[in-house]
């Protein structure tokens, strides 16, 4: 299971496709920005999370992360 941060909304994804929104989080895996700057880069390194940047919505965001992470093909389902 990996967390996910986009927009201020938790989602939790899991390696059987399913993408859950969660809001008791306090942890997360990934934060998904429009564009890594200097000072994300800082805070990710401190806090211990990976930076994503995505241009795109928050389905095809969360589509193409489950893609890296989870490398077998498949479509996520939205819980």
């Amino acid at each position: 299971m990996t967390i996910v941060k986009i927009k201020e909304k938790f989602f939790l994804l899991n390696e059987d496709g399913v993408i859950e929104l969660n809001e008791d989080i306090k942890k997360i895996d990934v934060l998904v920005v429009h564009t890594v700057n200097e000072e994300e880069i800082i805070k990710a390194k401190e806090n211990g999370y990976k930076l994503f940047e995505c241009k795109d919505d928050v389905k095809d965001c969360l589509n193409k992360i489950y893609n890296i992470l989870f490398t077998r093909k498949k479509s996520c389902k939205f819980a």
